[in-house]
């Protein structure tokens, strides 16, 4: 993996749990980039708000315990500290976006809309946008995986890449942000993420510490640290491009 160390933030619900379960399984990444998680359950991170100063991002008290425990003890997340940030989880049901796109019956145009609408209903829209309005740095976004069902409706995956293609153009482009895709490797179809991926997921609770708790064996929505060291590796190529062009213009 290629090092770019980094001061990373990664701020998210409970979809960042696979992320921080990575961490054994992805040395590399850890030992090349300076990561804080900060975690809150659902859409707690609604609450995120800035400061007087606008540079930091502060929370209710209860949201607070949650940001201190994910993080280690930190209950404000100070923007100045990082060079990038990755937004993780924080939407629900990506996959009901891809019927949209598996269908010749709906123009551009249409498309456009429904991805729009859709992103800015989720609790992603308000991280972002507070982010972004105090916040040069650049943003990554790793979205809810999609869930990991045995009998998913059978689309190719490519309908699943244009959906995310046209995402990052008709919304994330608006933030500067850059959505991730999965990888094939992870997609059963289109619609799905691979059954294996989902097994042996953990909850958000442990994130913060080395208590990493598992999830029921017939989770869907949450994934497992082989996920997360995937998603590690998509992230470290993008932090490796913003490395290079900060090195072109140094």
């Amino acid at each position: 993996m290629k090092g770019t160390n980094m001061k990373l933030c990664i701020v998210g619900n409970s979809h960042i749990a696979c992320l921080r379960s990575a961490m054994n399984g992805n040395d590399s990444f850890f030992k090349n980039n300076d990561v804080t998680f900060f975690g809150a359950p659902r859409r707690m991170l609604t609450k995120l708000a800035t400061d007087q100063s606008g540079r930091k991002l502060i929370a209710p008290p209860r949201v607070e315990r949650y940001l201190q425990k994910t993080s280690g003890g930190l209950i404000n997340i100070e923007l100045d500290k990082y060079d990038a940030f990755l937004v993780g989880g924080l939407s629900y049901a990506v996959q009901s976006l891809v019927p949209t796109f598996a269908s010749d019956q709906y123009s551009s145009e249409v498309r456009r809309a429904t991805v729009r609408d859709y992103w800015t209903s989720q609790t992603i829209n308000q991280v972002i946008g507070v982010l972004r309005s105090v916040c040069a740095a650049p943003i990554f976004v790793m979205h809810a995986p999609l869930a990991a069902v045995l009998d998913p409706v059978q689309v190719p995956e490519s309908v699943y890449a244009s959906m995310i293609e046209t995402s990052q153009d008709a919304y994330f482009d608006d933030f500067s942000a850059r959505l991730l895709r999965q990888p094939d490797s992870t997609l059963n179809g289109g619609m799905a993420t691979r059954r294996e991926y989902s097994v042996g997921s953990v909850r958000l609770e442990g994130v913060g510490s080395d208590d990493l708790k598992e999830h029921h064996e017939d989770e869907t929505e949450h994934m497992n640290a082989a996920f997360g060291g995937i998603m590690l590796n998509v992230l470290a190529e993008e932090l490796s491009r913003v490395s290079v062009r900060k090195r072109a213009s140094a």
